[in-house]
């Protein structure tokens, strides 16, 4: 697909804006709970339950022992929590959308939408073509598909059933063609005429890129608070150089104040709750990208592959030295999405684990038991 960069520059949007609330001198202390937290992830925000399946996960036999080391800082502070408000309307999103890379068509609502979570389309309703999607609740998460980035592969043996039908038992082998791919520059000038066009104000200098002989990606965060948050925008290319897909957001946050927030040292005995965690921008986490084979852990995830030391005992001690302070996002009850201060906790091996700071009292928390924690 060939697009038109200026075309795209033109299309109009309503953006997403910062809208700042005014701020006492200090922290707020609020009086009853701020956020009334609900389940986390994408789940929530897409309106999705979490099967029966899904809660009934396999026991780990293994529990982790999280210690606080002598690196750590005992120092309190606070933090802005900034709540996320949907903008426009999701037929108005969609055709912007659509508009900027070429798809024509009516609005229409899919059979999985539903009144508490409603979701509007445009394009291929089975997959085969070119579709553009929103979920118009949390953060309003629009995406663009286009099914023929990836053709079909072709067949190299055809082969009769006993039902006389005939069907492929061996195709031709994928091969990656990398030199289709466009290069970083062009993947950033593309990013920023798209991102632009559909709501987020970036320049060349705020993309970020990566790649393989498989494909690619240039994404973008929304700026809250002085730092790039979770919010973001980003379009991919297949091997063969064709746009993929692309996806973002339609809302705006609203700075709901400063609130006192736990040290790193403290936040050490809320990395085994998985309540506390949130959501991290992505390029947070390619930051701690690790490059020796380790990865990231939280939450008693199990332990089971070859970067994870040897274990001899069923409690596995895990040393944090190091902390970083971070933007995270979470679901309150209603799935509204919200962006609060937390501490990236980095342990000894290098595996982080975000967890979000502010004092008890701030975010009204579930029962331990009532949510199943999301697995990857």
């Amino acid at each position: 697909m060939k697009f038109d960069l200026g075309r795209i520059a033109k299309s109009t949007f309503i953006g997403a804006v910062l809208v700042a609330l005014p701020l006492g001198a200090g922290a707020l202390v609020p009086k009853s709970p701020l956020i009334t937290l609900g389940q986390t992830g994408p789940a929530t925000q897409a309106g999705l339950e979490q099967s029966a399946d899904a809660k009934m996960m396999m026991p780990n036999p293994f529990s982790y022992n999280y210690l606080a080391g002598a690196n750590l800082d005992d120092n309190t502070g606070t933090g802005h929590v900034f709540e996320l408000q949907l903008i426009g309307q999701p037929q108005d999103v969609l055709k912007t959308v659509a508009k900027t890379m070429g798809l024509t068509g009516d609005v229409y609502e899919p059979e999985y939408s539903t009144k508490e979570f409603p979701a509007f389309a445009i394009g291929s309703k089975d997959g085969t073509g070119e579709s553009v999607n929103i979920y118009y609740s949390g953060t309003g998460n629009w995406w663009y598909n286009n099914p023929a980035a990836y053709p079909a592969p072709e067949c190299q043996d055809w082969t009769l059933a006993e039902d006389g039908s005939k069907y492929c038992q061996t195709y031709v082998e994928q091969k990656a063609t990398p030199e289709l791919l466009p290069t970083k520059e062009e993947m950033s000038e593309t990013a920023v005429a798209i991102f632009n066009a559909t709501g987020l104000n970036v320049q060349n200098t705020d993309i970020k890129t990566f790649a393989s002989e498989w494909g690619g990606t240039a994404y973008a965060s929304m700026q809250i608070g002085n730092q790039e948050s979770p919010i973001e925008w980003s379009v991919s290319w297949s091997s063969n150089g064709m746009i993929s897909s692309i996806s973002g957001h339609s809302v705006k946050p609203i700075d709901r104040g400063a609130f006192p927030t736990i040290s790193a040292k403290s936040a050490v005995s809320r990395m085994s709750d998985w309540r506390y965690s949130g959501q991290l921008a992505q390029s947070t986490w390619q930051k701690y990208q690790p490059v020796d084979g380790g990865r990231a852990i939280a939450y008693d995830d199990a332990v089971g592959n070859e970067s994870q030391p040897e274990v001899t005992s069923k409690v596995i001690d895990i040393t944090i030295n190091k902390s970083e302070t971070a933007q995270l996002m979470i679901w309150d009850k209603q799935g509204n999405a919200w962006l609060v201060p937390g501490h990236i906790l980095i342990a000894d091996e290098g595996w982080i684990t975000p967890v979000f700071s502010l004092e008890d009292g701030v975010i009204e928390m579930p029962e331990a038991g009532e949510i199943a924690p999301m697995v990857k």
